[in-house]
């Protein structure tokens, strides 16, 4: 990296033409500093996400925790270091009591490390009976992209004491990665009463 020229205006204090310096100095250090950080790091690999709703009738927006699927820390050696993809879940649900939940719907944000596609999802509720399969497939980029899927369903938390959604995507094989990198992955997304 180059660099900085910075020039002193003349006529200035011998006082202030230090303070200039030792500020253009400390700019380029800083430039320098930032220019040697390696790229931010892929998030951990944690492909499930526990949300929990409190028992009431109203409508309620859940905000649960972040879910990554992270090939690269599966399989460092084999995969691309950007071969991840983190989604971010809010859940619209009502009449939460302590054996169901009425959910309207999952709203997924989806934020991959490279493009990937994603796929189909399927509901399942606390006995592991599945209440619902839902037909998507979109191109996410790296920007991101947010799906909503519509449940508008009552379903049993069961003896699982949750309800589960699994959200499906590929990595999509790239060029220098084997196999193992790409193909189809779940996220689980889960909700339990408090």
């Amino acid at each position: 990296m180059k660099a900085a020229n910075y020039s002193i205006p003349t006529g200035e204090s011998s006082r202030t033409q230090k303070v200039i310096r030792i500020a253009a100095a400390f700019a380029g250090a800083l430039a320098l500093l930032a220019a040697a950080q390696p790229a931010t790091a892929a998030p951990a690999h944690k492909p499930y996400s526990d949300g929990t709703a409190q028992k009431v009738s109203e409508v309620r927006t859940v905000l649960a925790p972040t879910a990554t699927w992270n090939n690269y820390a599966l399989n460092p050696s084999l995969c691309n270091p950007n071969n991840w993809i983190s989604e971010y879940p809010t859940w619209t649900v009502s009449k939460v009591t302590s054996t169901s939940v009425y959910v309207h719907s999952l709203k997924i944000t989806y934020k991959p490390g490279r493009t990937m596609t994603i796929a189909g999802a399927y509901m399942t509720d606390g006995n592991g009976s599945q209440v619902g399969s839902y037909y998507h497939s979109y191109q996410a980029p790296t920007s991101g992209y947010t799906k909503t899927w519509t449940i508008n369903k009552t379903v049993s938390f069961g003896r699982g004491a949750r309800v589960s959604f699994a959200s499906n995507f590929n990595a999509n094989q790239v060029s220098g990665e084997t196999a193992i990198c790409s193909g189809n992955n779940t996220i689980w997304f889960y909700l339990r009463p408090i």
